[in-house]
């Protein structure tokens, strides 16, 4: 059985950290033994993908696996397509990112292949900083959406330099939107008179069913009123918990 770790080096900025940390650029070594044979050598390569194919290749021949000169070998052109499939399956597997903000990630790569087909840019190194402005200058979105696309699009392509499928970052020249902040104004004194009497023409419509009900409605615009908290964030709370017929609320399993 055979284990990568990193090696770090003395200018590593997680070298304290020590084997566990793995997300850096050190090289990276194996150890481990096979066939009651200790192993312990440089693998000569510092991307942890490789690493592990590398290492999964002696543990099943039995022998170090030959080197690959990089210099003999000429990989065909990444597509775009292909680039963000590796992207979204790296983001999912190592991230573990959740489901909603991979569909994120979905929807910009396919955005931008609805831009790029048609003008007939289907590699990766056909985007250069010029294209991507066009399809920047395309987002209608609120400048806070359009910051977050951004953001998505710049580790993409982030990604994709740094396994050496293009020459240059071009999102790098990419200017962010200007975020103006909107302000949120409290309620007037009308305003919360209104909602409080609200409650009580609910309470009086509904009778005896809407009793309690009301008293529930009146007591959360109070909360909120006083406690500044989210509607949305008050409720999940509130989500949790149970009324119970003696009046005390206690938590749910």
């Amino acid at each position: 059985m055979l284990r990568i770790y990193r090696r770090h080096q003395r200018r590593c900025p997680r070298r304290r950290m020590g084997q566990r940390y793995w997300l850096c650029n050190c090289p990276i070594w194996v150890r481990g033994q096979i066939d009651g044979r200790g192993i312990r050598e440089a693998t000569g390569l510092t991307d942890w993908e490789e690493a592990v194919d590398f290492a999964n290749a002696w543990m099943r021949l039995g022998v170090r696996p030959p080197a690959v000169d990089a210099s003999t070998t000429t990989a065909p052109p990444m597509s775009l397509e292909e680039a963000w499939d590796e992207f979204v399956t790296r983001k999912q597997s190592a991230h573990r990112l959740r489901e909603p903000t991979l569909y994120k990630y979905r929807h910009l790569k396919s955005e931008m292949l609805a831009f790029t087909r048609p003008r007939g840019l289907v590699l990766l190194k056909d985007c250069a900083l010029n294209v991507l402005e066009s399809f920047q200058s395309g987002w209608k979105q609120a400048d806070i959406t359009c910051l977050k696309e951004l953001e998505r699009l710049k580790a993409f392509f982030r990604f994709c330099h740094t396994r050496g499928w293009i020459d240059a970052n071009p999102a790098v020249g990419l200017m962010s939107p200007k975020v103006r902040p909107k302000q949120t104004l409290p309620f007037t004194p009308a305003e919360m008179q209104r909602m409080i009497a609200a409650t009580y023409r609910y309470r009086d419509k509904s009778k005896h069913i809407g009793q309690s009900n009301a008293k529930r409605l009146l007591a959360l615009i109070l909360l909120l009123r006083y406690s500044g908290l989210r509607i949305g964030g008050e409720a999940s709370r509130c989500g949790r918990r149970k009324l119970v017929p003696a009046g005390g609320i206690e938590p749910t399993a």
